[in-house]
């Protein structure tokens, strides 16, 4: 997952690139060490093996380290990025 930049409202994008598994993967976003519920801001999508997490109307304290993880049957598998969010 790459760092991410954005200035405060905008909205911010992270994504994970995952190979699709058999089981289908369960994707889980944090935030820290804090997972984040859908719902609200955030908004989560995994299409075609492509993990989302949006952030809408961000503000500095959204600014921290993100980690997505893809767990099945099998195993897990994680990354994660850097949101740096400035004001304006």
């Amino acid at each position: 997952m790459n760092d991410v930049l954005v200035v405060a409202p905008a909205t911010a994008t992270m994504t994970c690139n995952i190979t699709p598994g058999d089981p289908m993967p369960k994707i889980t976003w944090s935030k820290g060490s804090h997972d984040i519920d859908a719902g609200g801001r955030y908004e989560m999508t995994y299409i075609d093996g492509v993990a989302t997490l949006t952030i809408k109307d961000t503000v500095v304290k959204d600014d921290s380290d993100y980690k997505c993880v893809a767990k099945n049957k099998v195993g897990s598998v994680e990354t994660s990025g850097y949101l740096t969010v400035h004001s304006m």
